[in-house]
C-alpha cells in the first residue's frame, strides 16, 4: 500500500545457481500494455532464506493527527509479508479503561487494521502500546523495531460539520457504489472517502474546512476508479466533480450537493 508500482512475490524454496524468468503481463490504470522489452525479467536462485527483518514503514492514526473521526481504523503498516497470527501480547491499552471491542485483521499480507465494534466512543482519549517485537515475517523473522505508541482522540459529533444532496444515474444499467472524495483545499491537501450504496440521498460528516468534491461510480467492484484500457475495449468508469468549492462548518448541515451522472 507504501507504492502502487511495487509488487512483492513470495516463491517457494529456490535452487541456488538456476536461472529463474519472471514473465509480467497485464495494464497499467491507463490500459497500456506492460513493455515487451521489459516485461520478462530473469534472476539467479538462492538457496538461502530471507532473513531480513521486517520494520514497521509507517502507522495511522499518525502523531499529527491529534484528532480523527469516529469511523477510522488503526492501520499498522509493514515493509514486508506478515504471518497473520499474532500474540495478545503485542497490543497493550492504556486508554481509555476498556479494551475497544474489535478485531484485528490483515487487508494485505503487510497491513494490518483494527476497527471497533460501532465505531469508537466520541471525544474518548486513545492510547496503544504496540510491541513489533512480537511480529514475524513470512520466513520467521523477527521484527527488532522498537515499542511505540498510536496516541489520538476522537471527534465529538459538534466538532463535525455536515453535507447532504442526492445522487442520481442517468445510465439505466449501470450498477456499483459510489465514491465520494473530498480533497481539502490547502497546502495539505487531506483526503477523505465515503461510499454510498447507491442512488438517492446522502449525508456526509466532515471536519470543518473548504473542499472540492469529486465522486465516480464502482461499476466494476473492485474498489478503486477503473480507467478503462484500449484492447479490448473497455470504457473509464464515469467521474463527477460538484463545481464550486464547498465550505463546511461545526453543527451546521450544507443542503443540496447533489451529484448527477450522465449516461
Amino acid at each position: 500500500p507504501i507504492t502502487a508500482s511495487k509488487i512483492h512475490l513470495h516463491t517457494e524454496p529456490q535452487h541456488s545457481g538456476a536461472e529463474y524468468k519472471v514473465s509480467v503481463f497485464g495494464h497499467d490504470l491507463w490500459g497500456y500494455p506492460v513493455s515487451e522489452e521489459t516485461r520478462i525479467v530473469s534472476f539467479t536462485g538462492s538457496a538461502r532464506s530471507d532473513t531480513l527483518q521486517p520494520h514497521v514503514v509507517s502507522y495511522a492514526p499518525s502523531k499529527e493527527a491529534r484528532v480523527v473521526s469516529p469511523d477510522r481504523p488503526i492501520a499498522l503498516v509493514f515493509d514486508d509479508a506478515m504471518r497473520e497470527v499474532i500474540p495478545d501480547s503485542a497490543f497493550l491499552w492504556e486508554a481509555p479503561p476498556e479494551t475497544p471491542v474489535g478485531a484485528w485483521r490483515w487487508t494485505d499480507a503487510n497491513r494490518l487494521c483494527f476497527s471497533p465494534e460501532g465505531g469508537w466512543k466520541e471525544g474518548d482519549a486513545h492510547r496503544l502500546r504496540v510491541d513489533p517485537g512480537l511480529f514475524f515475517d513470512r520466513t520467521g523473522n523477527a521484527s527488532d523495531d522498537s515499542v511505540f505508541v498510536v496516541s489520538f482522540r476522537t471527534l465529538s459529533a459538534d466538532t463535525l460539520g455536515f453535507i447532504s444532496g442526492d445522487i442520481s444515474d442517468g445510465k439505466e444499467s449501470a450498477a456499483g457504489a459510489f465514491h465520494i472524495e473530498a480533497v481539502k483545499v490547502g497546502s495539505k491537501k487531506e483526503r477523505t472517502e465515503t461510499i454510498v450504496a447507491g442512488e438517492g440521498p446522502y449525508t456526509w460528516g466532515l471536519l470543518p474546512g473548504s473542499y472540492t468534491l469529486s465522486a465516480f461510480r464502482d461499476e466494476d467492484e473492485n474498489g478503486r476508479l477503473s480507467l478503462g484500457q484500449v484492447q479490448p475495449f473497455v470504457p473509464a468508469e464515469r467521474i463527477v466533480s460538484f463545481p464550486d468549492t464547498l465550505t463546511v462548518r461545526s453543527r451546521w448541515t450544507t443542503e443540496e450537493i447533489n451529484l448527477e451522472f450522465s449516461k
